[in-house]
């Protein structure tokens, strides 16, 4: 441009001459479509024209061709951009070179708009300094807001990365990050854990499977997968084999989390080393064993002469007695019930506090079931002059989905303690709601009271409350009865105040059963009133190594009217067996040479063979574990008799042979 041509005008431009009406018209709407404005500046005359089409941009309705000093023009950019862009313009006008600058603009209602404007200069001076300055511009504000998305999601990354390293790196876990398979990152802790540097895993997670134990391996996999296919967290426990062969025990526990930005699913986990516990746990699992192992052990030795005491006294309660001898043989049958109820109690404990026994819910009918409980104690309460009385609340379901053995095994206990320690008045036993599919068993008695200081102490195994006189109460129910009440989902609490009486409250789970109970089958034999000779003609064949349980057993098999033969050992039982073909066989379990499992096995091999019909066998111990009671019925015995055995059971035991 120089001083003798003018700076074009808005009318210049549109002259026909120069363009066409319909080229203008297709130029318009392709700058419509485009976003983009035609912009001019005449650094002689410091003026800057915009197009219509750069202030439509900005949010003008009646936007149209303007001209504006270049002072007006800069003082609608943002501030923070003008001193950004102004040494860019200088430098390439200067120059003479093309210049981009991205800067916000003002809009019409007074927000901030982003502008990409290019420029060069198009016309100088006679002396070579320029003169004109022509450029179009852009809105880019969508691809500046996704710029700072873009920036504000890499810088969140990052923190969130340092943090997820810091604590990745400052826990002793082996800690890991992968997206499907592909293992992300893995915590330095790995080689300290693992043996292995976290490199040797990548980039597949899956690869860590090598070091897990093969007895472990396709079971961890397959609990990974499956937990990862319903979208639930994983928590195993296994053993790895490190490089220098120490195996190792791990936890993982693994979730799903998702991307914040764009969704992709991750799965987190770590890993942590708990040789140790598990160590533990197997030394604490041993010593249960062991106890569980020694208890049975003793009270099997204890069941068996107890077998003979309480087995004779009956025998002998239906001789002919003076009233003093009487009375002697009562003394010597109560006390071996007593220690028949102790080593009972002892066993039961020893196996609660071992996790060995589960509850066994079934449908149960609530209010006959307290008052036949109640019944089997109101003779006790009765010799002491004292009142039981049971209460229901009408608002439980008649029929309750629960465990009717252990919980019996509660009242027996609770209520047997009341009775032991109240000299006067009564015991009441109420069952009431305490929320949904939950009750309260209350046994409320007015004995002596238990002193605050005591009270914890009285749940602890041989402890009385304070009360030693009362020397034929084992101190032992309160323990069951409080490992009873966890087994069947709750707890047990005691109100108390001296001379005011004792609450012990237990919760539990009863839920409504879905349908009633079956009808009660006949009696079983064992209970039932038996004729004098029940066995009247029956050939039973007993083997039993313990001579005065032999005897025992003789004599009260003989007293049932049954021609029996006696022998010591499984051989000796398998001879026998077919010689005389008899009616019935009872076989102790432990006996030397050949014991009762290896017998019967013998026995109904034999019997397969030589296809002769099925001998009622009937296995005979002083085990009084439930775990005997199935094995032998998985051996192949038809019943069990546990000892001490006295003469209902063998009455029921021929009235059952001879059916």
């Amino acid at each position: 441009m120089t001083d003798e041509e003018p700076p074009p005008t808005p009318d210049d431009r549109t002259d026909p001459g120069r363009i066409s009406k319909l080229d203008e018209q297709h130029y318009r709407l392709a700058q419509e479509a485009a976003r983009f404005g035609i912009w001019e500046w005449d650094l002689e005359t410091d003026r800057v024209y915009w197009d219509s089409a750069s202030w439509r941009m900005l949010g003008y309705e009646t936007a149209q061709d303007q001209v504006l000093s270049y002072a007006d023009w800069r003082a609608q950019i943002h501030p923070d951009d003008l001193e950004r862009i102004e040494p860019i313009v200088r430098q390439g006008v200067a120059r003479g070179e093309p210049f981009t600058i991205e800067f916000r603009y003002r809009c019409a209602d007074g927000g901030w708009l982003w502008i990409q404007g290019r420029g060069q200069v198009t016309r100088w001076t006679q002396d070579g300094a320029p003169a004109y300055v022509m450029g179009a511009h852009a809105e880019v504000q969508r691809l500046k807001e996704t710029e700072a998305a873009l920036r504000q999601r890499e810088q969140a990354l990052y923190k969130s990365e340092r943090r997820f390293r810091q604590m990745a790196e400052g826990i002793d876990e082996v800690f890991w990050l992968r997206a499907g398979d592909e293992l992300l990152y893995v915590s330095p802790a790995c080689e300290r854990i693992l043996g292995y540097p976290a490199e040797a895993f990548f980039p597949s997670f899956f690869n860590f499977l090598a070091l897990v134990h093969p007895e472990d391996r396709e079971w961890l996999r397959a609990t990974i997968q499956d937990a990862e296919a319903a979208g639930e967290p994983t928590d195993a426990d296994y053993r790895i084999i490190r490089p220098d062969g120490a195996i190792r025990w791990l936890h993982t526990h693994g979730y799903l989390l998702y991307d914040e930005y764009d969704g992709t699913p991750l799965r987190v986990g770590s890993a942590r080393d708990i040789t140790p516990y598990k160590e533990l746990q197997h030394q604490l699992e041993a010593a249960n064993r062991a106890k569980s192992d020694f208890l049975n052990a003793v009270s099997h030795d204890l069941r068996t002469p107890l077998n003979a005491l309480i087995g004779f006294t009956d025998i002998l309660a239906d001789s002919a007695l003076d009233a003093e001898q009487r009375r002697y043989l009562s003394l010597c049958q109560g006390a071996a019930q007593r220690l028949l109820g102790l080593i009972d109690t002892l066993l039961d404990l020893a196996r609660l506090q071992s996790g060995k026994v589960e509850a066994d819910p079934q449908p149960t009918l609530l209010r006959p079931f307290l008052d036949e409980q109640l019944g089997l104690m109101q003779a006790q309460a009765a010799e002491q002059g004292l009142t039981l009385e049971g209460y229901v609340d009408p608002s439980l379901p008649t029929c309750v989905e629960v465990d009717p053995n252990r919980l019996a095994q509660v009242l027996f206990n609770l209520v047997g303690n009341a009775i032991a320690y109240t000299e006067a008045g009564g015991i009441e036993v109420a069952i009431e709601p305490d929320g949904p599919d939950r009750a309260r068993l209350s046994v409320r008695d007015t004995g002596p009271g238990i002193p605050p200081e005591r009270r914890q102490q009285i749940f602890e195994p041989f402890e009385r409350g304070g009360h030693e006189a009362r020397q034929a109460h084992s101190g032992l129910g309160l323990t069951v009865a409080q490992e009873l009440a966890r087994l069947l989902g709750g707890a047990i609490e005691l109100d108390s105040e001296p001379g005011q009486g004792s609450t012990f409250t237990v919760t539990l789970d009863l839920p409504a059963a879905s349908a009633e109970p079956p009808a009660a089958p006949g009696a079983e034999p064992a209970g039932t009133e038996a004729p004098d000779r029940p066995g009247e003609g029956l050939r039973v064949l007993a083997a039993e190594d313990d001579a005065t349980n032999a005897l025992l057993i003789q004599g009260l098999l003989e007293r049932a009217g049954c021609t029996v033969e006696v022998v010591a050992d499984g051989e000796a039982a398998l001879a026998a067996w077919a010689r005389m073909g008899p009616d019935l066989v009872v076989l102790d379990l432990e006996m030397p040479r050949m014991d009762g499992y290896q017998t019967i096995e013998a026995l109904r091999a034999r019997e397969a063979a030589q296809g002769a019909p099925r001998t009622p066998v009937a296995a005979l111990t002083a085990h009084a574990l439930e775990e005997t009671r199935q094995a032998c019925y998985a051996a192949g015995f038809d019943t069990y008799l546990g000892k001490p055995v006295g003469w209902q059971a063998i009455a029921g035991l021929v009235a059952w042979a001879r059916r």
